[in-house]
């Protein structure tokens, strides 16, 4: 019972903190943890931080937060703490759910990002310049397109040492191919 309670803490605080390397191994960690099977609604619910899928908030606060509520040693609401809780809890999805994004797309709209979010613009904007600025992601903002941009652009140096390298790999392997072929041919 005790383990139980003390492993409920450990999620639901997990959850709360900033993300980082070392908040995301811990993750992973009390994921693999086997005592977690005997609370299958905190499993689940740190299954929803490690998986690269969106989380849509209505349904974390009516399915999770709901039963987190019953809880008496982690409550959500009644005091300052609680509320300040909730509102942490709710930046947490907010940034998980624009890393998956910052993942799987090099640009999108301002607009449909606000739709995935379901924030608005300005709320959308400030929670992507917090994780810019935490060097958690990559982005940059065009706001006159209202278009946002994943995807880190190269410097033409580094393109041209890429291909020259790769260009210098396939000769090597011509004049390798060339000796062999001369070797059996003697």
């Amino acid at each position: 019972m005790i383990i139980s309670q003390i492993l409920e803490n450990v999620v639901l605080f997990c959850a709360l903190a900033p993300f980082d390397n070392e908040q995301s191994d811990l993750m992973n960690r009390l994921y693999l943890d086997t005592n977690l099977n005997q609370i299958p609604i905190y499993k689940e619910f740190l299954k929803c931080f490690i998986t690269n899928e969106l989380m849509r908030w209505p349904k974390i606060e009516e399915y999770y937060v709901k039963n987190f509520k019953k809880e008496s040693s982690f409550i959500f609401e009644n005091n300052e703490k609680g509320i300040k809780r909730l509102e942490d809890l709710h930046k947490r999805v907010i940034e998980h759910n624009i890393r998956v994004i910052a993942k799987y797309y090099t640009r999108i709209s301002v607009k449909r990002l606000t739709q995935l979010l379901d924030l608005p613009a300005p709320e959308t904007e400030t929670f992507l310049s917090n994780l810019v600025t935490n060097k958690t992601i990559y982005a940059r903002i065009d706001r006159p397109q209202g278009r946002i941009s994943f995807r880190q652009t190269e410097v033409t140096d580094s393109i041209l040492n890429v291909w020259g390298g790769q260009v210098k790999s396939v000769l090597d392997l011509i004049g390798k191919t060339g000796h062999l072929i001369t070797k059996e041919e003697m």
